[in-house]
């Protein structure tokens, strides 16, 4: 059947004469998406794979998702394979280590492979259960890439010309969690000193750094053992609150849930569509690493639509957009004090705090179950997150990709175009 699927895909195409940079012909491009039932690989798909346009003609992806089942948006799709995989489980389970296999065989040939792999933000495990949960995925995580960078088959050596490109890329969807999520961040750049992973608390701010972290000791034994011909570029991209084209969308749901009452929070929140980090992905993929020297930055923050709004914006500004595009008048919602969110947030705090010490140092059995019960831990630590400002420096990115500004949607039309969407 895998088969079939890459012949009617064009993976195998009739050998063409071979250029003068290049020793043999090009196969149809192959790219590896961990985490590819996620919101913003549908997003992904949804912009640069519609009935009506397919720019990425020539590409084949495999898509490695949690899903069991095929994603309904990825159900008849052409020039793509999806596979399930726990990564959790990886090496302790004979059922994943054989999907591994699948995906494995799968990925001979792929150059160019995105991670965008996070755990759950909020669940009834305490900050350290879940952090043991988070370093398994992390492990699964980096024996799947191990493995996918140990591939030096025919298929990948096909890909390769006589200057020596073949060079695989790895752009990681990362997260400003990584600097701290609680701590309030204003205008931060890349060019800030980051925290290591032991110093965050919070087990999803952890495994986004641990994972930066396992990506960039990857990339550097790798090319240390195989050399500039065969070398290993990694670019986390650090996103903040992204509105993406799923109804798990968090943030979306958010939104809806204070669509009828809510307060105009003042904070500078960095948010984004999840349309304008897609287009940012494509184009950092389909820079050719011949023409640019391979001048992509370790990391970047893309957080907000820079051609909309240069400067951060309140965080009560996207709900103002989002009434807007759904068409909520003042006359059928209610923009409550911001002082009662504020204090909201402080009782819960003080709750979740005395709730948690009760449980740690007087072994209280009820404390403990109440604190999974109402989700304590995450919830707090979400609260805590709305209040604190998160804004950051855009230069870098404006500066290597300029281009991105004229594909960007603004926020409203990111509302809209999701509204017009069908089981959204």
């Amino acid at each position: 059947r895998q088969q079939q699927r890459r012949r009617r895909s064009g993976y195998f195409t009739q050998p063409m004469p071979a250029s003068d940079n290049c020793t043999v012909p090009l196969p149809r491009q192959r790219r590896l998406w961990i985490g590819g039932s996620s919101g913003l690989a549908r997003t992904y798909w949804n912009a640069f794979h519609s009935t009506d346009s397919n720019s990425e003609e020539g590409v084949e992806w495999i898509f490695v998702g949690l899903e069991k089942q095929t994603p309904a948006w990825l159900i008849n799709a052409n020039s793509v394979t999806y596979y399930s995989l726990d990564l959790r489980y990886v090496g302790n389970d004979e059922q994943q280590d054989s999907s591994m296999a699948l995906v494995l065989d799968a990925c001979q040939g792929v150059l160019d492979v995105v991670v965008g792999v996070r755990p759950r933000l909020v669940s009834q495990k305490s900050f350290a259960e879940a952090w043991n949960s988070n370093q398994q995925m992390i492990y699964g995580l980096e024996i799947l890439l191990r493995k996918v960078l140990e591939m030096d088959d025919d298929a990948t050596k096909k890909t390769t010309t006589d200057r020596g490109c073949r060079r695989r890329r790895l752009l990681h969807i990362s997260s400003i969690a990584a600097v701290h999520h609680v701590r309030e961040q204003r205008l931060r750049s890349e060019h800030e000193k980051d925290p290591v992973s032991e110093e965050l608390e919070n087990p999803y701010d952890r495994f986004k750094r641990a994972t930066e972290e396992m990506v960039s000791s990857l990339a550097a034994a790798n090319n240390a053992k195989k050399g500039q011909q065969s070398s290993l570029k990694v670019t986390n991209i650090r996103m903040g609150a992204i509105f993406s084209d799923d109804k798990r969308c968090i943030q979306c749901n958010a939104m809806q849930l204070q669509s009828r009452i809510s307060c105009y929070l003042n904070v500078p929140i960095d948010c984004n569509s999840s349309r304008n980090v897609a287009s940012l992905i494509h184009l950092m993929l389909i820079k050719s690493p011949e023409t640019t020297k391979w001048t992509l930055r370790p990391i970047y923050y893309y957080t907000r639509p820079i051609r909309y709004h240069p400067q951060p914006v309140p965080y009560g500004f996207y709900l103002a957009e989002y009434r807007r595009a759904h068409d909520i008048s003042t006359w059928t919602s209610i923009w409550i004090p911001v002082g009662l969110v504020h204090a909201f947030v402080g009782a819960v705090h003080w709750f979740a705090m005395n709730i948690i010490i009760s449980s740690k140092i007087k072994s209280s059995w009820w404390s403990r179950l109440l604190g999974k019960w109402l989700y304590l831990e995450h919830v707090d630590y979400l609260l805590q997150v709305t209040l604190k400002e998160h804004s950051f420096d855009l230069t870098a990115i404006q500066a290597d990709f300029p281009m991105i500004v004229e594909k960007e949607e603004s926020i409203y039309d990111c509302f809209r175009r999701r509204r017009k969407m069908p089981n959204l």
